[in-house]
């Protein structure tokens, strides 16, 4: 800015010279090595793409991951393009989100059934101090607000299914608000029981991504197919009704041609 490195919050004044160092075509994303696999892609533009994100599939190459994450297939998917481009991972739409642009939609199967068919659950959430990677509901935490809906309930289980949305992002939100009203996640082993759920994970999907296309200002929407482990415990937990009015949606919106986890920007 007028010669000086300013951060990205910086405000730019009237009358400042803005100068942007683009990376060159040859240097785009050539860090990354390639892989076999290949992406599932959601949504696609000149701008935007929207990747399925399987649990338990790494984003970024780290220690002992370098060439098995997202990032990698993206970069072979592209380059089976031919499209030499910068691909960023974008966890969330900050901005958007703050002016409600931003909409993600999540299922989870529940281990005990809220007492309110319906909800917002408004603790603040910080970091465990007795459990490294633990979070908990604090006085001193950041603000998190979350919504629920009880879509289906089997009492002879005990389990149920819910759609929830979230206006803050703070780590394992859902995790820590649900197991604050005594009903955590099927499979959550940090934040619920030890015991057999039928599930190898926290069973928590996110659903639907609704937001606007950063240059154009289209609203977007994508839905994420609900994977194969989150269908047998819809199954095992009796909870066949919502399996059935899930996958008829599904086949509507195959037909329309219209969680998502992760977002990619990537510039030619």
């Amino acid at each position: 800015m007028d010669g000086i490195q300013r951060k990205v919050n910086y405000r730019v004044r009237p009358g400042e010279v803005v100068e942007v160092l683009l990376e060159s075509r040859e240097a785009a994303s050539s860090q990354l090595e390639g892989t076999e696999e290949r992406p599932q892609i959601l949504y696609e533009d000149g701008d935007v793409l929207a990747a399925l994100k399987p649990a338990g599939l790494v984003t970024h190459p780290a220690g002992g991951h370098y060439r098995d994450t997202l990032a990698n297939q993206l970069a072979s998917y592209l380059k089976d393009k031919q499209e030499a481009s910068v691909i960023r991972i974008l966890g969330r739409l900050e901005r958007q989100r703050e002016t409600g642009d931003f909409q993600k939609i999540y299922l989870a199967v529940t281990e005990g059934i809220p007492k309110a068919q319906k909800g917002y659950v408004e603790s603040p959430i910080g970091p465990c101090p007795k459990r490294k990677g633990k979070m908990q509901i604090s006085p001193q935490g950041k603000q998190a607000f979350t919504k629920y809906e009880v879509l289906e309930e089997r009492k002879e289980t005990g389990m149920a299914l819910l759609r929830l949305e979230l206006f803050t992002g703070r780590t394992h939100q859902i995790r820590v608000h649900m197991a604050s009203l005594g009903c955590p996640l099927a499979g959550d082993t940090l934040y619920g029981t030890s015991q057999e759920q039928g599930i190898a994970r926290a069973a928590l999907h996110a659903w639907k991504l609704s937001f606007r296309q950063p240059f154009t200002g289209e609203r977007i929407r994508v839905t994420a197919p609900l994977p194969k482990d989150m269908w047998l415990l819809l199954e095992r937990g009796g909870l066949s009704e919502s399996s059935l009015l899930l996958k008829e949606e599904r086949v509507r919106e195959s037909i329309s041609c219209g969680s998502v986890r992760h977002m990619v920007r990537y510039g030619k």
